[in-house]
C-alpha cells in the first residue's frame, strides 16, 4: 500500500483530474497533500476525497521541506513522491508497490521519459479524454540497478521505502532534494532502479517553482542555499558525521 506525497503549488491546472484517478487506485492508501499555495487552491472534488489528507500551510515551505513533512506523516511503508504537474501511466503505482523494499534505494522515472516529455510538452493541457487514453495503456518496465539519476527531473516521480528516507537538510528548500536521496541511498549501499517505457508527461517545474517570490530568488539565502556547492558541502558533513558515529 502506498502513501502518496504531493507538495502542491497549483502551477498546472489539469493535475487534479489526474489525481482523481490516483486516489481511486486500490494500491493507494492515502494522499498527503501539502498545500504550499492556499490562495490558489482549485475548487475540485478530489481535494475532499476520503483518502486525501489536505495539509494547508500558512506560507510556502517549498518542495524539499514538504517532502520531509509528508514522509514523516506517512501511514504506509511504501512512499511515492509525486509532483503536482505530472501525469503517468497508472500501472506504475502497482508495479512500484510490488517492487519497493527496505533492501533497495529509489525507484524513479527513468531516462525514457524524456521522449514523452519532449513530444508532449507542446500541450499546455491534456484534456480528460486524452489523459484517460494515455494513462491506461499499462506499459511499464522496471530497469536497473541504475548507477545514478538518469535525467534531470527525477524528483517528479519516485518511490522509496519510508525507513530508507534520509531527511533533506533544511538549507536545501527547492533544488537537489532528489539528488540528495539518490546519493544517500548509495552511501548506504542501496541500489536505485528506474521506471521506463511508460507514458509520462510533465511541463517540468510548472509547479515546483510556482510561488517562489522574486524577493527570495534575489536574496543571498537563495544564492547560497540553492547551489551545488552548498549541496556538496552538506553531503560531506553528513558522511563525516556517519564516520564519527561508526
Amino acid at each position: 500500500m502506498l502513501s502518496v506525497i504531493v507538495p502542491a503549488a497549483w502551477g498546472y491546472d489539469p493535475f487534479c483530474d489526474f489525481l482523481q484517478y490516483v486516489v481511486e487506485l486500490s494500491v493507494v492508501g492515502e494522499v498527503i497533500l501539502i498545500n504550499n499555495n492556499i490562495k490558489q487552491t482549485p475548487d475540485h472534488s478530489v481535494l475532499h476525497h476520503q483518502k486525501v489528507k489536505h495539509i494547508k500551510m500558512e506560507k510556502n515551505i517549498f518542495v524539499n521541506p514538504a517532502w520531509n513533512l509528508g514522509v514523516s506523516l506517512a501511514t504506509y511503508d511504501n512512499v511515492c513522491i509525486l509532483s503536482d504537474d505530472v501525469a503517468v501511466d497508472l500501472r506504475a503505482f502497482y508495479e512500484a508497490d510490488k517492487f519497493i523494499s527496505k533492501e533497495m534505494g529509489i525507484l524513479w522515472i527513468g531516462v525514457s521519459w524524456n521522449l514523452y516529455f519532449l513530444h508532449m510538452r507542446q500541450f499546455d493541457r491534456i484534456d480528460h479524454e486524452k489523459m484517460e487514453k494515455l494513462i491506461l495503456t499499462g506499459d511499464v518496465e522496471i530497469k536497473g540497478p541504475s548507477p545514478g539519476l538518469d535525467t534531470c527531473g527525477g524528483g517528479c516521480l519516485f518511490f522509496i521505502h519510508k525507513d530508507n528516507w534520509v531527511p533533506i537538510p533544511e538549507d536545501l528548500k527547492i533544488y537537489w532534494g532528489d539528488t540528495w536521496q539518490q546519493d544517500m541511498q548509495g552511501i548506504y549501499n542501496r541500489q536505485n532502479y528506474s521506471l521506463q517505457n511508460c507514458f509520462f508527461y510533465t511541463p517540468y517545474s510548472g509547479s515546483s517553482c510556482t510561488g517562489i517570490s522574486n524577493e527570495y530568488q534575489a536574496s543571498e539565502e537563495y544564492k547560497i542555499n540553492e547551489n551545488y556547492e552548498n549541496f556538496y558541502n552538506l553531503k560531506q558533513k553528513y558522511i563525516e558525521s556517519m564516520i564519527k558515529e561508526s
